[in-house]
This record gives C-alpha cells, structure tokens and sequence, in this order.
C-alpha cells in the first residue's frame, strides 16, 4: 500500500508512534492472536529476591516504610490499566486486600477481582466477599457445594473446574478470562500463596519488579523459587521491569464545573 501512495506522488511515512501504539493495545494484541489475556506479574521483592520473612519471623523489608508492599504512586495505576487482578487465597487469609481498582480513573470495564481457592477457604467475613457486587470470582476445584452456594448468595461467583494435580487450572481460567474479553490481567500473588511466581512461569508475559534496597537473606522466601533458570532467549521473551511501564497513558482528570 505504502507503495501505492508513493508511486501516486504521496509522501509515506511508516513508523510513526509505532511503540506507543504497540504499548497502547499489546493486551487486545495478545488477546486476538491467543484468545486469552496478557498476564503482568507483579512481585516486590528485596535486592536479594526475597518476598517475605523466614517462617516465624515477622520482620519484612520495606520500600516506603510499610510491609514490603509496593509503593503507592506507581503501583496504583496498575490495576487502572488492567481489566482483571488475581490473587490466592492465602493471600487473603493473610492480608484481607479489597484488590480493587482505587485510582479513581474512567476505566474501560469495571475490574474483575479473581482468587485462585483450591480448597474454598475463603473468609466469608473478608473484605473482598463483604464488597462483592458481581465482581468478584473464585476459581476452585472443590466439591463443598454448602460453601460455594452460601458464597453464591454474598454476590460471588464462584467456578468449579476439574483439579490439575490438586490445584486450580491456569490454562483454563486463562481460557475462561479470554472468553470473556478480559484483555489484561494483572497478577498479585506472593510464592507463599496457591499459584505463586513460579506457578505462572508458563503463562505470564511480562513481570513488573518493585525492589526494596534492602536484604532478607537466604532463610527468607525466594521470589522465584521453583523456576528454571530461562535461556537467553527465553529470557527475551519475557519483560522484567523495576519500574512499572503504563500499558496506556494516563487519562487527563474530567473538567469540572
């Protein structure tokens, strides 16, 4: 085509914002060719890949002053620029997160907030499932259908699905996310919970890195425990990042009057 236009006396020019439009839509990228979502992995960690304390010990690093949590600038738009987030439901049962979306931008669709629950464990005092309102979907492999109706009846969907080796299957919640048009997810889970880094080693696209400047030492909970060392290009194939890179650029805040 280019061609055309030149061979009729047109100037082309090709290229022009072509990494910016590849960032803008690489989740409706991976979502036409895959049929599923492009996964993020968010993991703060230490300088020396630590995640949480040794057992019994409560003491965790820092990278704004609070429990390795990431900070508060950077890491809020992230869940802005997914359309779902992912935990485990140990996750849960340690933290109580809301997992929601509190950038208080427009968002494309509202967030789907996701926990991988094996065993159906999760609190029904919780915050997530005191907050659900059709947003909220647990994926399990558990026959306790008391406590799947009781979690129906909070608001919550909740998916039985056949157990892979005891546990949730990625695939097919991936597959069931790309039904739905979910075109990015972002996934928070820590190696201690079901499914953790190395749980989706198979399946995510890119990783985003908070590291706190800071040294658990080696009794403390790896990162990536479990996970091959990759090859080189493995390794190219997949994006580690310190800093999170917006998959779209922040919306100007609506004028009022």
């Amino acid at each position: 085509m280019a061609d055309l236009l030149r061979a009729a006396g047109i100037e082309v020019t090709l290229g022009v914002c072509q990494s910016e439009a590849r960032r803008l839509n690489e989740g409706f990228a991976r979502w036409s060719q895959h049929h599923r979502p492009l996964v993020l992995m968010k993991v703060a960690m230490t300088l020396d890949a630590r995640i949480a304390p040794p057992p019994g010990e409560t003491t965790c690093a820092s990278l704004t002053g609070s429990p390795l949590k990431p900070p508060a600038p950077p890491c809020k738009p992230l869940r802005w620029q997914a359309d779902a987030a992912l935990t485990g439901v140990d996750t849960v049962l340690a933290d109580d997160p809301l997992l929601t979306d509190r950038s208080g931008l427009r968002r494309r669709r509202p967030l789907q907030r996701i926990v991988l629950d094996s065993a159906l464990r999760m609190p029904l005092d919780s915050k997530m499932v005191a907050t659900a309102h059709s947003d909220l979907v647990i994926f399990t492999v558990s026959s306790n259908e008391a406590r799947a109706t009781e979690l129906r009846r909070r608001g919550v969907r909740v998916e039985v699905l056949p157990a892979e080796a005891g546990r949730v299957p990625l695939g097919k919640v991936l597959d069931i996310l790309g039904e739905e048009g979910i075109l990015t997810l972002l996934t928070e889970t820590g190696n201690h919970a079901e499914h953790g880094a190395a749980g989706w080693r198979a399946s995510w696209t890119a990783s985003i890195l908070f590291v706190a400047p800071q040294i658990m030492g080696s009794d403390a909970v790896p990162a990536f425990k479990g996970m091959p060392t990759p090859s080189h290009g493995r390794s190219r194939s997949r994006t580690l990042r310190q800093r999170p890179r917006p998959l779209l650029p922040p919306p100007r805040p609506l004028a009022t009057r």
